[in-house]
C-alpha cells in the first residue's frame, strides 16, 4: 500500500469515530420521553393559612430543652483510647 492510501484509510477511520462519538453525544444520552415523564413531578399548592391551624399551633409551644454544641465534662468521658487492650 502506498503512504497516501494509508493516510485516506486513517483519515475515514478518524472520520467514524468522530461520527460515532457525536451519534452518541448528541442521540444515545438524551433522554427518552418515558424517562421524561417518570420525573416531572405535580406543584403542591400549600394553602395560605397553614400557619394558623393546630398543628402550627402546637408546634409553636415547643420549647428548647438544651443548647447546642453539647459540652461533655471530661469525669463523664470514657476510656481515652477506646481500643486499648482489645
Amino acid at each position: 500500500m502506498s503512504p497516501k492510501t494509508i493516510k485516506l484509510i486513517a483519515f475515514i477511520l478518524v472520520l467514524l469515530l468522530l461520527g460515532g462519538g457525536g451519534y452518541y453525544i448528541f442521540y444515545a444520552t438524551k433522554p427518552s420521553q418515558q424517562e421524561i415523564d417518570s420525573q416531572r413531578e405535580k406543584v403542591i399548592i400549600v394553602p395560605a393559612n397553614i400557619l394558623q391551624n393546630n398543628a402550627a399551633k402546637k408546634v409553636n409551644n415547643f420549647m428548647k430543652n438544651g443548647t447546642l454544641p453539647i459540652k461533655v465534662e471530661a469525669s463523664e468521658k470514657g476510656r481515652i483510647n477506646p481500643f486499648a487492650n482489645l
